[in-house]
């Protein structure tokens, strides 16, 4: 996944309507949209169409929200889809991390006319060694723009993150994150659910690295190997 204002590939209409038409064969319950900005791609509405025909599929529409108007949210609530918004950190830095002044306070905008439609809106952060201090401050934010779900996502060696070194976690810092994301959840209950990116029941039972922040090299490795310790919260919450 890569995007920047000099792409201009587009995936072909039919080939993406083709994959979507596969996924309940494939037994694929849910779907992303990424890009680039998938706002900007003009067979839109009909791929939410076709995935809106598929039995059982979650569909998810990421984006950073600056293109969304009134049409994207009807568009959007009529499919019956999510939406990921891409949220780097306050004002200031998200600016300058996107390099583009003005861009949180268009985002902002953009989520606003999506959840007085009514829709299901996660706030999704990649964090790094740059923005871990801002942690609390974005999940405040997303609150208080009406978001319903928090998500956090470590920076990975993947598509721009290669280019950021210095800039991922240590294994300490990771251990900072996750309690914090912890007393974040407890704080704010049902008005927000904070967590980390992926990380649910059935799918740590297929992907139990993935309690790790797995990065996809050597997946599945040993247990024994993984866990490094077990913290147990004063709430009674047990957590590697």
């Amino acid at each position: 996944m890569e995007g920047a204002p000099t792409r201009q590939e587009r995936l072909p209409l039919r080939a993406v309507l083709d994959a979507v038409e596969e996924s309940e064969a494939l037994g694929i319950g849910t779907l992303y949209l990424t890009g680039g900005e998938p706002l900007m791609y003009r067979g839109l509405a009909d791929v939410l169409a076709a995935a809106a025909g598929v039995p059982g599929l979650q569909t998810t529409v990421c984006t950073n929200g600056t293109l969304v108007k009134e049409r994207h949210a009807t568009l959007f609530g009529d499919a019956g889809v999510r939406v990921n918004v891409s949220i780097d950190g306050d004002e200031a830095y998200h600016d300058r991390f996107r390099a583009v002044e003005g861009a949180l306070r268009r985002s902002e905008r953009g989520i606003r006319t999506l959840v007085e439609a009514g829709l299901r809106l996660t706030i999704v952060s990649t964090i790094s060694r740059a923005n871990l201090h801002l942690l609390e401050a974005l999940a405040d934010w997303a609150a208080g723009v009406g978001a319903r779900r928090f998500r956090v996502q470590p920076l990975l060696r993947l598509g721009r993150g290669v280019e950021l070194e210095g800039q991922h976690l240590s294994s300490e810092e990771l251990d900072g994150l996750i309690l914090r994301l912890t007393d974040l959840k407890s704080r704010y209950g049902d008005a927000l659910d904070c967590g980390l990116i992926g990380v649910t029941r059935r799918y740590l039972d297929a992907h139990p690295c993935a309690a790790y922040v797995c990065n996809g090299e050597g997946c599945h490795r040993r247990m024994a190997k993984e866990i490094k310790k077990l913290v147990v919260r004063e709430d009674g919450a047990a957590l590697p």
